[in-house]
């Protein structure tokens, strides 16, 4: 189990006083320095009657107050409870409602959320950051008790019932990540990831915790993300397969240098063969794409040369450092090597729970292990591969989205008839989602804006990048929608980029 993560950013402020601990927009914040914001900011919190067990929303933009404030709840047992700063705003109201949080933080840019969040939070202190700095002024810094420290976050997630889900998670697995892909207390680790995601989250910490200094960007801009891999010394960074294929696609990536970088890891979802080739290419052998769920955490790794050891992207990686991955076949037990089984997972970074939703929570154990939806097999020499999935579940631009979410929302429209989304592949975004329609007779498909009747309805990252119009859905004999035929019919008619 790893430290309490506010505690071994206290100790990183004695064992490195003067050593850059967070870089943002050109300015630096030494360990010293920063650990007397996160010891501020505490105290501020404290005021307002936040302990042990309480929750902290943040929606904001990266931004290195963020990360203070997560780190200064942490230290007083509390949860942050970050908020996806891009859903909609019911959905932002309903995550806000679900943390019960006392204390909501509002970025710069985001004051105009302070309406919604009195009505979700009616009894909640709210504070902003664009006018935190006279606030830490003025608060003396706080000597945190380290035994009600904890580690445990509240992170929301899309869901399957169509709202987001919020997962319990006090196990990172920092320790195990930095073994399993070599990050280290030496780095220059770059952050673009958004903190309010559990992928964000874990890898902006991780720096902090080993004692490494975190170059933390508000968002992802290839030109300046590639002067910084050049100019700064960057040795580490962690991209979802969108960003690293905008790095690639990038009219500058063919002449990048950057001997500092030692990994760039990947998760989230697949990456073509070519833009594989092409990190490897121009850069070595540096890039490590991770298989996770935000129930298990990792569970396996590819990296090194065998990024490029099979052309397909069904070969996950062997298992993760310190996670035990079986494949249980319906009755429960293990199956041999070769054959498909359900992957399920076991280790040091797996949920508590999905907060006020037991029943979900049931549904992804298995004894003590962690589903993860998916089907695999191993080979021979302990390479895992994904085969399906067991969840209809598309992962667009590193986000699951589950498809009927989206089939609900667009079958309400008075045109259709009948409706099935799936996942296509998509060299930006790894795959995108795909809406094949059955209108009803007489409709003129081009006279109809479906993804703007999307948009009304669902977060941006949900509406469908590809429509497709099919006199007939396929179907088995039980009647239900067959999407592996769907998908390659879809295929065959060149539905994918």
């Amino acid at each position: 189990m790893d430290m309490p993560y506010a505690r071994a950013l206290f100790l990183n402020a004695r064992r490195f006083p003067q050593k850059p601990a967070v870089v943002f927009e050109e300015r630096s914040w030494n360990y010293a320095q920063f650990y007397d914001r996160v010891a501020r900011l505490g105290a501020l919190l404290a005021a307002h009657g936040v302990g042990r067990g309480d929750r902290v929303s943040l929606l904001s933009e990266n931004h290195p107050d963020m990360l203070a404030a997560m780190f200064a709840a942490l230290a007083l047992g509390a949860s942050p409870a970050p908020i996806n700063y891009r859903l909609k705003d019911d959905d932002i109201a309903f995550i806000a409602r679900n943390s019960a949080a006392k204390v909501v933080f509002l970025g710069k840019g985001y004051g105009r959320y302070g309406d919604l969040m009195a009505d979700a939070l009616p009894k909640a202190h709210r504070m902003s950051l664009e006018s935190i700095d006279d606030l830490l002024a003025e608060a003396k810094p706080l000597t945190f008790d380290w035994t009600a420290a904890t580690n445990l976050a509240l992170l929301h997630t899309s869901g399957t019932t169509g709202r987001p889900k919020g997962a319990l998670r006090s196990r990172w697995g920092l320790g195990a990540r930095a073994i399993e892909q070599g990050f280290s207390q030496d780095d220059r680790t770059l952050g673009v990831m958004p903190l309010c995601l559990s992928y964000g989250y874990g890898y902006s910490l991780l720096p902090l915790y080993l004692g490494a200094t975190l170059y933390l960007e508000a968002d992802f801009e290839a030109e300046r993300v590639m002067r910084l891999l050049e100019d700064d010394g960057i040795n580490s960074t962690f991209m979802i397969p969108t960003l690293i294929q905008r790095l690639v696609d990038h009219g500058k990536f063919a002449s990048l240098r950057c001997p500092s970088l030692r990994l760039i890891q990947n998760a989230a979802g697949a990456l073509p063969y070519e833009t594989r080739q092409a990190i490897v290419d121009r850069l070595g052998p540096v890039l490590s794409t991770y298989a996770a769920s935000t129930e298990s955490g990792p569970y396996a790794n590819l990296k090194g040369r065998d990024i490029l050891r099979h052309e397909t992207a069904s070969c996950i990686g062997r298992p993760f450092f310190g996670s035990e991955v079986r494949l249980l076949g319906d009755d429960g037990r293990e199956v041999d090597r070769g054959e498909v089984g359900e992957i399920c997972v076991r280790g040091p970074c797996q949920y508590e729970a999905y907060l006020n939703e037991p029943a979900l929570t049931a549904e992804t154990r298995r004894g003590d292990m962690i589903t993860v939806g998916d089907l695999g097999r191993f080979d021979e020499d302990g390479f895992l591969f994904l085969v399906g999935r067991k969840r209809d579940i598309i992962k667009t631009g590193g986000i699951n989205v589950p498809a009927g979410d989206v089939e609900d929302v667009l079958a309400r429209h008075p045109a259709v008839a009948e409706v099935a989304c799936v996942g296509v592949p998509d060299r930006a975004w790894g795959e995108a989602i795909c809406a094949a329609i059955v209108v009803k007779p007489a409709t003129k498909t081009e006279e109809i804006d479906f993804a703007g009747f999307c948009t009304q309805h669902l977060s941006r990252f949900q509406v469908p990048r590809k429509f497709v119009f099919l006199p007939e859905l396929p179907r088995n004999l039980t009647g239900k929608v067959v999407k592996d035929e769907l998908r390659r019919r879809i295929l065959d008619r060149g539905g994918s980029d």
